[in-house]
């Protein structure tokens, strides 16, 4: 079974239906249920819609999870550990 926040491809010539990252704002992401986590960067938010703008997903819920599962990857990316010893 495919994760819930796979694009998918439209059918030549069928209408555009779906969603993009572009449709998603912060709103959609704490709409979501079960609830997913948001613990990530304003920054962070904005990059993970623009790396994702060129895919569809089959709703608003898709598209708003895969930008958060972005946007938390692109927060902890070089984020120093905070249980390390000096």
């Amino acid at each position: 079974m495919p994760s819930p926040a796979a694009p998918f491809a439209a059918a030549a010539g069928a209408p555009a239906g779906g969603a993009t990252a572009a449709d998603v704002n912060l709103g959609h992401i704490l709409a979501l249920r079960p609830r997913t986590h948001t613990g990530f960067k304003p920054e962070a938010f904005q990059e993970a819609k623009r790396l994702l703008a060129g895919q569809r997903y089959a709703s608003i819920d898709d598209a708003a999870r895969a930008v958060a599962e972005k946007a938390v990857a692109l927060s902890s990316q070089g984020a120093p550990d905070p249980f390390a010893k000096p």
